[in-house]
């Protein structure tokens, strides 16, 4: 009786420990990765963001998109509060209507999303690092285009001071 109780438990163990790692094959199990099914929810979410994201355009079950798991994960970790990372489900409606809007005829396919200018497609090496350098080079890009149109303090302290200050007497 007592094998039965202990063989039953080791199969449930098993049977949840396959169960988490095909899940998390897809990302379904990371929590630094959002998951996009509905094309209002990526719209509302990537689209209207103030932030940067990287996004993987992917299928459930595709052998190249597999790859990719560890180091999209551990990248998500590791700049989680800086960046925002995606999958968008292509073996559903909903994100099959996401990616007609980009070019995704092979999977898996990489954007960039950020706040100041249009999707840009990610050509680079899927390595962390060279990942985690083109998100500081949007990063940049980005504040640089925030600041555009924007006069320099220091420029306008010098000015100020050749007209004679703020309370210039005329």
């Amino acid at each position: 009786m007592m094998n039965l109780r202990m063989i039953n438990l080791c199969l449930l163990v098993l049977t949840c420990l396959v169960f988490n790692a095909a899940k998390a094959e897809d990302y379904d199990c990371d929590p630094n990765v959002k998951i996009f099914r509905e094309k209002e929810s990526f719209e509302r979410s990537v689209l209207q963001s103030n932030s940067i994201w990287f996004v993987q355009f992917c299928e459930k079950g595709n052998k190249n998109c597999k790859e990719y798991v560890p180091i999209f994960s551990r990248a998500a970790e590791i700049t989680k509060g800086f960046y925002n990372f995606a999958l968008v489900d292509m073996s559903s409606k909903g994100g099959q209507a996401i990616g007609e809007d980009y070019f995704t005829a092979t999977l898996p396919v990489h954007y960039i999303f950020s706040p100041t200018s249009q999707p840009s497609k990610y050509y680079g090496e899927l390595d962390l690092s060279k990942i985690l350098q083109t998100l500081m080079n949007e990063t940049v890009r980005t504040i640089q285009d925030r600041n555009k149109g924007k006069p320099d303090n220091k420029k306008e302290k010098e000015k100020k001071k050749e007209k004679g200050g703020m309370f210039a007497i005329h």
